[in-house]
């Protein structure tokens, strides 16, 4: 960051804006609503708390910043709180989620895999047939975002809904293992999640992709065998193995010959950097290997610990971003906060 006095202007009364870059898709910029002269900065040149979690969370795809006084109908994102960086993350998804037939199959099929009335799928893929032999390695649209309609989590996430789910995204990170009909969330749920998978591709290359496992149903509500996983913050992901055998990584139950201590720590330390995750869910002896590589290795503090560990404080102890769950020794449970716009969403 550069000095205070090299900074652009910000303050709680800018809004803020999100402007797609139309020649680099991946790209963004962000414009600043300023009464002052326009000006375009680099991002290191924008000091200030909101900005360090963007940037966390958008990494090298923010190229620019805009300063320019804006009129309010200019914005296509409008981010309603400093600290929020849903919207940015949001306005990088794609417009349309695709699925890559794996073995063959059909429209038709891949309609009710994923929950999709036969007519969408249609819709979405107009120039396929129904029931036409799909080769595997075809590609079709299985949801279409319509801009500015955001995903809506209602209720609790044992005794919830969902609006306008997002289905999860194919790439790199990532193995997707989940009957596909689970596989919806909210579209911040699915912003932050393409985020870690692709960073974890990126800084933690020596280790397999993460498994995926089970989100909410399309409109959510409940989801067997779930007591959870009803309103579309809800994601299963498999532990980091140690000394995995070849191939992709596969559902087991762990303990201290096959856990990863040092692999699930960059995991978890990874979600956390979303600043999205109300609570993580990791087997009580699972968090005694975490924490006592973490002592050891000088990963943290006692005192650090303490905010993600319940161990060895017991696992009724509430107030930790990683608790104990019974079931959870062989996956885990992330649950993410509810955003801004989720007015009818209960933690």
């Amino acid at each position: 960051m550069g000095a205070a006095s090299k900074r652009a202007p910000f303050s709680a009364r800018f809004a803020l804006v999100l402007l797609l870059a139309a020649v680099v898709p991946a790209s963004i910029v962000i414009a600043l609503r300023s009464s002052g002269p326009a000006a375009v900065v680099p991002p290191t040149q924008l000091g200030g708390q909101f900005d360090q979690q963007l940037f966390v969370a958008l990494g090298t795809e923010v190229r620019a910043i805009e300063v320019r006084p804006l009129a309010n109908d200019d914005a296509r994102f409008l981010l309603r709180r400093s600290r929020d960086v849903s919207a940015a993350l949001i306005a990088m998804l794609p417009e349309n989620v695709s699925y890559t037939i794996i073995n063959g199959g059909t429209l038709r099929q891949a309609s009710n895999m994923f929950g999709i009335y036969h007519h969408e799928i249609a819709k979405l893929n107009p120039t396929l047939e129904l029931d036409q032999p799909l080769a595997p390695g075809t590609k079709i649209v299985v949801h279409r975002r319509v801009p500015g309609l955001l995903s809506r989590s209602i209720g609790s996430a044992s005794a919830g809904s969902l609006e306008n789910a997002v289905p999860m995204l194919e790439g790199p990170g990532r193995i997707l293992r989940t009957n596909r009909y689970k596989s919806w969330a909210t579209d911040t749920t699915i912003a932050h999640l393409d985020w870690v998978f692709n960073e974890w591709a990126r800084r933690f290359s020596e280790y397999p992709p993460l498994l995926v496992g089970n989100l909410s149903i399309r409109k959510g509500g409940r989801n067997p065998p779930h007591q959870s996983h009803q309103s579309g913050r809800d994601v299963d992901l498999c532990y980091v193995e140690l000394n995995p055998p070849p191939g992709p990584p596969s559902w087991k139950v762990f303990d201290a010959s096959n856990f990863d201590p040092k692999g699930n720590w960059a995991m978890l330390r990874l979600l956390e950097e979303t600043k999205a995750v109300q609570v993580m869910l990791v087997d009580y002896e699972l968090q005694k290997l975490l924490y006592d590589y973490a002592l050891a290795n000088q990963v943290m503090s006692n005192k650090e610990l303490a905010h993600w560990l319940q161990y060895p404080d017991g696992p009724k102890v509430s107030d930790r971003l990683v608790r104990h769950g019974p079931g959870h020794a062989d996956h885990i449970h992330v649950r993410f906060l509810c955003t801004a716009h989720d007015t009818a969403c209960v933690h």
